[in-house]
């Protein structure tokens, strides 16, 4: 809902575990084939720190 901006607000979306979502998601591919936007993965943020991640929401989800 998001990506296709069916939503008003900005949600962060935070994914845990950096090598696991890469491997298990090939996000380069999806782009070549034109099935997201490049600009897309600037809504998801990567991290493997759960203090990034808090910061992360506490920093982005103002107003939400």
């Amino acid at each position: 809902l998001i990506q296709t901006r069916k939503l008003n607000k900005k949600l962060p979306v935070v994914l845990y575990g950096k090598s696991y979502w890469k491997a298990l998601i090939n996000f380069d591919m999806l782009i070549e084939n034109l099935t997201i936007n490049k600009d897309d993965l600037d809504i998801i943020h990567f991290t493997d720190s759960p203090q990034e991640a808090f910061e992360y929401l506490k920093n982005n989800l103002n107003g939400v």
